[in-house]
């Protein structure tokens, strides 16, 4: 069947969030990681290696929904900023869930392997998290169908 609006067909619309989301998961996972790795301890404060991976934590959807839009958006996904946006409520929402579950804690200390240990934890923690939730981003705006209002150009006649 051919698609004659010039949208995307949904099939492609998933297929392109999930690679953006999971490509965006990981590397804000990376990214935020690496600066939580550079920065030094502050000597003598209590509770601020606390207050940094709070921030880390925080940081983490903002960075990821940030990197999605921006891949949405070279794709040529419609409405690529809500979509991100979207995304980044249900990637929070999936980040704490998949955290505080034992499968998120534990497969990555089962695995003996330590570079099989944190691929584990960065598709666990960074890129499946992201994956679902720019999909689910995506599909909820398409479901919604935004679609631009109708203005003077649209009248005929």
């Amino acid at each position: 069947m051919t698609n004659r609006n010039g949208s995307p067909s949904l099939g492609r619309l998933l297929t392109y969030a999930a690679a953006c989301g999971a490509a965006a998961g990981l590397l804000a996972l990376l990214a935020v990681q690496a600066v939580v790795w550079l920065l030094p301890p502050a000597p003598g404060v209590i509770g601020a290696n606390i207050g940094l991976g709070m921030a880390a934590l925080a940081a983490q959807p903002v960075v990821s929904s940030l990197l999605a839009w921006a891949g949405l958006r070279l794709l040529g996904v419609p409405s690529a900023g809500w979509s991100a946006l979207v995304a980044m409520l249900f990637y929070a929402v999936f980040l704490l869930t998949v955290m505080t579950s034992e499968l998120g804690s534990a497969l990555p200390l089962a695995l003996e392997n330590p570079l099989a240990a944190m691929v584990a934890y960065a598709v666990l923690e960074g890129a499946l998290p992201m994956l679902v939730a720019t999909m689910a981003g995506t599909a909820c705006l398409r479901a919604l169908g935004r679609r631009p209002a109708a203005g003077p150009a649209a009248e005929g006649p």
